[in-house]
């Protein structure tokens, strides 16, 4: 099943990347991940990571399902007429999962923390509306942030509606 297979790929990219940014972080770290993986800091960072890895696979998953209920029947691009009828509803939908650093301290993460810079993010994005070149897309989007390794001062979600434009894009 192509789905499990790509699920599981992401899941792989999700791991290296968490892993890879850890191993950084504590590199330069004046704290110990061994003791770090045993404070309430660590155990609570590390759920956190879990619950989001999951719940953003659950989500791909519904998302998956709905897709293939609305994709088949999605208004199809129409050669004539006004700019938005010749453009295409519904074209796809995807998950994300990442890792920001900012440059001064994360507004998501309490002083003194191990990682006082990482910002993590998962959400989805739904397109709603696309130009019929693919030049310009309208999206729904959602997203979560939270601290990384930190303790969670302000994590935060947010619902949205992006414009993007594509500058280059190979046909």
């Amino acid at each position: 099943m192509d789905f499990i297979m790509e699920l599981a790929f992401f899941l792989l990219c999700a791991v290296v990347i968490i892993v890879v940014w850890a191993a950084i972080q504590f590199k330069f770290s004046a704290t110990a991940f061994e003791e770090w993986a045993k404070s309430k800091e660590g155990l609570g960072a590390t759920a956190s990571a879990a619950l989001g890895v999951g719940s953003i696979c659950g989500l791909a998953l519904v998302l998956y399902l709905i897709g293939m209920v609305v994709a088949p029947n999605a208004a199809r691009a129409n050669p004539s007429g006004d700019m938005f009828k010749k453009g295409t509803w519904f074209n796809d939908n995807s998950v994300y999962l990442g890792l920001d650093y900012t440059l001064k301290q994360s507004p998501q993460c309490k002083d003194s923390s191990v990682d006082e810079h990482g910002t993590s993010n998962i959400g989805f994005r739904q397109n709603i509306w696309q130009r019929a070149d693919g030049r310009f897309r309208l999206n729904a989007t959602y997203t979560h942030h939270s601290g990384f390794l930190c303790a969670d001062r302000n994590g935060y979600d947010g619902f949205g509606v992006n414009v993007e434009w594509f500058l280059y894009k190979k046909d």
